[in-house]
């Protein structure tokens, strides 16, 4: 048998693209007056000559810090300020809407923390306003807040985030988009309240951000022939093709009063897989940091949590903590147990993690293979004190497929 092949063999180049550019969309002209107002903004691509790499877009920005200058050294942007901009922000693929995300400043709070590891922060957090704090109480010693407050201090501001990070459909469709149109839409409002903190303003002062740009990146690429040739070839032939992701579904709910508190966010109609939970103030303000997650109001503390599919347990006995007591160990060993199904070393340490961002993670992909059949009833199950009041935040991944024509764009949804 010969071996020679081993050492002949040798590395080539791929000369498939021509050229990469990315295409700027701003808002349609229909939207564009709600740029700096509550309002739809829409961000449409009708047709492209050239095939689209939706997968790595990205939201180009450019603001201005208003309201705030007589609290210049004390009053900056929260952590993850941009999204909480944002009330729903949506995709559609054709005709057909692909994944819509409510409350994406909290949605994507939640996921990234799990998702992603510290090289995210390392990457993408100055340039796109993952600026975490790293520590509870006094200002001086918060690092998140004195890199925010330096890097804010000119009311200046460029950045740019990567929608990958917010759509699961993003994150696992990788191909090209080619003769299809795409739309992004996102819905503004002005509660800057959820976007800024750290000082008291002058009465009657508004501290508010204001767009002087907002535009849709899209990678768009320029073939060489041969593989120009082989796409429409592909995109001709009768064959769709199959997209299997965790759809991100998320939804929120005042926690009233009361020692037990349950509620059913949604009846789906497909398998979770995990579903994450975080609880904060009801009440935004200037003097508060509302990217915080909370376990306590005042001396009112939660103290278990449970998730029910149906009539099966998440775990079977509760998940139970107690900040007062310093208890945290189960809901700490679970956000790590996350991260690591995702292949993410975990952003928080246990500190931050129970008095910054305590968050619930609850892995539910182990199931009765009959679980779907009439639809998955989600119910949580909380104990509390009394007095323990906020809003839930509930962020479930779900298995989704859908079935594509490339030639139309038509989607169909495959029952899993």
């Amino acid at each position: 048998m010969t071996t020679s092949w081993i050492f002949d063999k040798h590395f080539q180049y791929n000369h498939d693209f021509r050229k990469k550019d990315l295409l700027e969309v701003g808002p349609s002209t229909s939207s564009s007056d709600s740029l700096n107002k509550t309002g739809a903004l829409l961000f449409q691509i009708q047709q492209s000559s050239n095939p689209l790499d939706i997968c790595n877009s990205l939201m180009y920005f450019k603001i201005k810090i208003l309201g705030c200058d007589d609290a210049a050294d004390k009053i900056t942007l929260e952590h993850n300020w941009f999204l909480n901009l944002f009330t729903q922000i949506s995709i559609k693929l054709g005709a057909s809407e692909v994944e819509s995300i409510e409350n994406p400043g909290e949605t994507s709070e939640l996921i990234n923390f799990c998702m992603k590891g510290p090289e995210f922060k390392d990457q993408h957090g100055e340039v796109s306003g993952w600026i975490p704090d790293t520590t509870d109480g006094d200002t001086a010693k918060n690092n998140g807040y004195v890199i925010r407050t330096e890097l804010y201090k000119s009311k200046l501001f460029e950045g740019i985030y990567p929608l990958r990070t917010l759509f699961g459909f993003f994150q696992n469709y990788n191909r090209p988009l080619y003769l299809i149109p795409f739309e992004l839409r996102m819905n503004k409002n002005e509660n800057y309240k959820k976007c800024f903190y750290g000082s008291v303003l002058k009465e009657a002062a508004v501290a508010k951000i204001q767009f002087d740009e907002l535009k849709l990146l899209v990678p768009s690429i320029s073939c060489n022939p041969a593989l120009e040739t082989k796409l429409i070839e592909r995109i001709n032939t009768n064959n769709p093709i199959n997209v299997a992701y965790l759809q991100r579904i998320s939804t929120s709910i005042d926690v009233t009063e009361g020692t037990r508190w349950s509620w059913k966010p949604m009846v789906l109609n497909s398998r979770p897989r995990y579903i994450i939970l975080g609880f904060k103030e009801s009440a935004p303000d200037y003097k508060k940091n509302y990217s915080k997650f909370i376990q306590a109001v005042g001396d009112n503390y939660l103290k278990s949590i449970r998730i029910q599919l149906n009539t099966t347990y998440y775990p079977i006995d509760s998940m139970t903590f107690n900040l007062k007591e310093n208890y945290q160990a189960k809901p700490f060993w679970a956000y790590v147990e996350m991260c690591k199904a995702f292949g993410a070393e975990p952003q928080l340490n246990m500190r931050d993690f129970k008095n910054i961002y305590p968050i619930f993670c609850f892995d539910v992909s182990e199931q009765d293979e009959k679980l779907s059949l009439n639809g998955v009833n989600i119910t949580i199950d909380v104990i509390k004190d009394q007095g323990f009041v906020g809003t839930c935040f509930c962020v479930i991944l779900m298995e989704k497929e859908l079935s594509i024509e490339l030639s139309s764009g038509k989607m169909v949804s495959i029952n899993l």
